[in-house]
């Protein structure tokens, strides 16, 4: 995904509001006075040039948070309050006119561009994301502006052109993706860690403590060892935060360096300004643009893992869907026996309470057999809808053994139908395990119709069916084993690939999913094979 529909900002900014139109108006334009008078802190005199310029980029960042049909009332809105700040520190008027020019370039081709190609608010969580918010903010739209700015500058046009278009790019590279990141970022922020809080705050930390020494604190020469010493630090930022992380960390070294420089501090100095600023764009622009992609690659990563387990969970969940299309006898019959128990004592109920006197006590064991009936029929409805349900995973401590008893309530039928004796030994200590019950049911169940089905054509000697539990030093131990055909060796090693069965109508996804389920809990699922029959066995880590 590299962009999301909804507007972080549309409760302020709805245009049917006329208070939170106005409160969204007033807040655009005291940001970009204060952008301007920030962007008028940082110029390097006396020749008057200027690293970073940020109110273009902080007012293509509201823009693409807002909706569009309000953008008419806040750029002209931006815009005053740019012009407001040119007055007051005396910039003259022809040169005030050609720079809103440019401004007006550069945002409408910034803000229209990224707008409608993301398709909403951008999210720079890919490398084709990140490519292309950098030709159309980064490259496109400070060109264009460039070429109408360079205008209100004295001296050599390319040379202005120059000051122009890097000053422009640099905020649209480091400003803007940071807002955006911040705000997209703000809900999942907030459910966080304590622990994920103390490593954000301890990076930004460190940053500016390295950052403070290599350009503000340590004079006009550093060994060239400090400039790496951040290296370490943006990679953090980089592979534990992704784009949020890298966007902030590089307005931290850019905000650094460029005041070290505008105070004749750190290694930016010395070669006359406009050297001086080149070499600290460049700097910036080759610091940022390898972590950014970095970042992207990273989440990219994560996207697929995600992805990967959302499929992986789809096909869980027709798989246990399939399963219990096979138990559809079984349940029916599970559900029609206390049924038919409830309409029995129900009639009994009414023959007796037409009946005078009445026994008070046989209508009350009447109504107690009722309830106990219909406690189990919702019972039996209870576990088949949190095997049918769609629901995240949830981890939570349980014991294996409640896990096969209620499986087993499941397929009672099932192994009455297949002749199977059930031969339960489940050991009294065996600990606790951290798992989701729905997919250890799952595994439980698949393995328990597998042995059902392996005997359905044993006739020479007695079904049974072995379920086992065991409590080893630091794992649960179950055992699922039947007395039928078993498998050869090779079988053996293949029966957990997908699509591979030994039955005529299976799809072979059964064990593959159940091997999946048990490795992501932790633990290990095997297959051994005797001359009598099959054995699947798997482990789980304690919680004790």
């Amino acid at each position: 995904m590299t962009s999301f529909r909804s507007r972080p900002f549309s409760s302020i900014a709805n245009p049917d509001s006329p208070f939170h139109t106005a409160i969204l108006v007033g807040l655009v334009a005291t940001l970009s006075y204060l952008a301007a008078k920030l962007g008028g802190a940082l110029i390097l005199h006396p020749q008057t040039v200027w690293p970073l310029w940020l109110d273009c980029a902080l007012l293509v960042s509201v823009l693409l948070l807002v909706a569009r049909r309000i953008w008419p009332i806040l750029i002209p809105v931006a815009f005053a309050a740019f012009v407001l700040y040119d007055l007051q520190v005396g910039v003259p008027i022809r040169s005030t006119v050609w720079l809103i020019l440019a401004d007006t370039v550069e945002v409408l081709i910034a803000a229209l561009c990224v707008s409608y190609s993301f398709d909403g608010v951008p999210r720079l969580n890919s490398v084709k994301a990140l490519a292309k918010y950098a030709f159309f903010a980064v490259i496109l739209a400070p060109c264009a502006g460039a070429f109408v700015g360079a205008l209100a500058i004295s001296g050599g046009y390319w040379i202005s052109w120059r000051i122009c278009f890097f000053s422009e790019a640099l905020a649209f590279l480091t400003l803007t993706p940071a807002i955006l990141s911040w705000v997209s970022e703000a809900r999942s922020w907030s459910q966080k860690s304590r622990a994920d809080y103390l490593e954000a705050i301890g990076l930004i930390i460190a940053l500016v403590f390295f950052g403070y020494i290599t350009f503000v604190a340590s004079g006009k020469s550093i060994p060239p060892a400090l400039f790496y010493s951040l290296m370490p630090f943006l990679l953090w930022s980089a592979l534990r935060f992704g784009s949020m992380g890298v966007s902030t960390s590089v307005i931290v070294v850019a905000f650094l360096s460029i005041w070290g420089a505008v105070h004749g501090r750190g290694p930016f100095t010395g070669s006359g300004e406009l050297n001086n600023v080149l070499s600290l764009q460049l700097f910036i622009f080759f610091a940022a643009t390898p972590f950014m992609v970095l970042a992207a690659l990273v989440e990219e990563h994560k996207q697929a893992e995600q992805a990967i387990r959302e499929s992986e969970e789809r096909l869980a969940r027709v798989a246990r869907i399939a399963i219990l299309s096979e138990l559809t006898a079984s349940i029916a019959h599970e559900i029609n026996q206390p049924l038919a128990a409830v309409v029995t004592n129900g009639h009994f109920c009414l023959r007796r309470l037409s009946d005078a006197p009445q026994n008070i006590e046989e209508l009350r064991e009447a109504i107690a057999e009722i309830v106990n009936d219909g406690t189990r029929v919702s019972a039996i409805i209870s576990r088949i809808r949190a095997m049918l349900k769609k629901t995240p995973l949830q981890m939570e401590r349980l014991g294996m053994n409640e896990v096969i008893r209620e499986v087993l309530a499941l397929t009672r039928n099932e192994l009455f139908r297949g002749g199977v004796t059930a031969q339960i030994e489940l050991a009294a200590d065996v600990p606790a395990v951290l798992g989701d019950r729905v997919q250890l049911q799952q595994v439980m169940l698949n393995l328990i119709l597998n042995g059902i089905d392996a005997m359905s054509m044993i006739t020479d000697r007695p079904r049974k069916l072995l379920i086992k539990s065991a409590k080893n030093p630091d794992s649960v131990s179950i055992q699922v084993q039947d007395s039928g055909t078993g498998f050869n060796l090779e079988q053996a090693d293949r029966v957990f690939e997908p699509f591979f069965t030994t039955k005529p109508e299976g799809i072979g996804m059964g064990l593959s999913i159940s091997r999946s389920i048990i490795e992501s809990h932790g633990g290990r699922l095997w297959a051994e094979s005797g001359s009598k029959g099959a054995l699947f066995r798997f482990t789980l880590p304690t919680q004790d």
